[in-house]
């Protein structure tokens, strides 16, 4: 290994790395709230369980950088212990909490994202069987590498990179990563597909922000699938360098969810600028008459209904209710609209098109 950067050095730069993302997660986490809590957007009720995992999140964000900070006491302010020997004594129950907290970490994040997977194809079990299976398989390698922790020799600071620790944590990894990568592949492609569709009817500005909500979901699981990436090829080879990359993961594997939460609810597109007014990237249950290119058949002819999801949906303000004028005009009526959405989840064999 390198002398560039030592083993105590890469503790202390992961420990500030941490820090200054656990500050940006809190500003992130109290917005979250705000969106989600907010009755003028949508009712309680129907956000609890994304409420409950992002909660979940930031208390384990909040825990591991709790345990960051009390392993960097213990390693600098002790006199009797030098960082050395705290660092590298991987067995001792704060170390191991640590790792416990991490592999949490990453199990709810990937379980909150395998949830949206569900939800953005119409609730079908099927699609996300593969995904459950490595989530599971990854869980699983996780807290096997945790014991692993456990029985390497106290004063090793190798002993990461050697024998069964390292092949149960490669594999770890490795799950994590393919999981992720599947799940968002899976998103971005149901957006692709009904971005066929909408192009058929809603042109400019519509095709436009269609766009970037695709955009929005590759960015947002493109930056943890790499930073995951980054870890697992360090870690393979055996440079002290992983652990920043490491530690900054329980920050991220929060972050990127949570990120995605705050742009839905707020309407923010994938640059970063907020929509036009009369047509919003909202939560379910819009306030105004809408049109919403969404399905079980997006609407019920036979009942007159439209039905929503709890996850977003794209709602286009009536013209005819609220007197605005849509600048570019849609190309059909609402009327058409219905027509043309259920001819085309008809033509392509799926009973539901909705999408986040």
């Amino acid at each position: 290994m390198g002398e560039a950067l030592t083993f105590v050095s890469s503790h202390f730069i992961a420990l500030w790395t941490e820090t200054l993302l656990y500050g940006s997660y809190t500003a992130l986490y109290a917005i979250c709230m705000h969106v989600l809590l907010d009755r003028r957007r949508h009712r309680f009720a129907e956000n609890t369980p994304m409420i409950t995992m992002a909660s979940g999140l930031f208390l384990l964000g909040t825990a591991h950088v709790i345990v960051n900070f009390a392993r960097g006491i213990q390693a600098f302010t002790v006199v009797e212990n030098t960082p050395r020997e705290v660092y590298s004594a991987f067995g001792t129950p704060i170390s191991v909490a640590k790792q416990s907290i991490y592999t949490s970490t990453v199990i709810l994040s990937d379980s909150l994202l395998i949830f949206r997977c569900y939800t953005v194809w119409g609730q079908n079990w099927k699609v996300i069987l593969v995904p459950v299976v490595l989530l599971v398989l990854g869980g699983t390698t996780g807290f096997v590498t945790v014991y692993q922790f456990t029985v390497v020799e106290p004063g090793n600071e190798d002993g990461v990179y050697t024998g069964s620790l390292k092949s149960w944590a490669t594999a770890a990894y490795g799950f994590s990563l393919a999981a992720n990568v599947l799940v968002t592949s899976l998103i971005a492609w149901r957006i692709w597909r009904h971005t066929r569709r909408v192009r058929a009817i809603v042109e400019g500005v519509e095709k436009a922000r269609y766009d970037r909500a695709l955009a929005m979901v590759i960015e947002s699981g493109a930056i943890y699938s790499l930073s995951l990436t980054i870890m697992l090829i360090m870690y393979t080879l055996n440079t002290h360098g992983q652990r920043i990359v490491y530690d900054a993961l329980s920050q991220i594997a929060g972050i990127m969810p949570t990120l995605i939460i705050v742009r839905i609810g707020l309407g923010v597109n994938a640059h970063n600028t907020a929509e036009d007014t009369s047509h919003t990237l909202r939560f379910a249950h819009s306030t105004t008459t809408t049109t919403t290119l969404h399905s079980p058949a997006v609407q019920s002819a036979r009942s007159g209904t439209t039905q929503t999801n709890d996850d977003a949906t794209i709602a286009y303000d009536d013209p005819q209710a609220s007197n605005i004028s849509l600048h570019p005009p849609l190309k059909a009526s609402h009327s058409t609209c219905r027509s043309l959405i259920k001819r085309s989840d008809a033509g392509s064999g799926s009973g539901d098109s909705s999408y986040a």
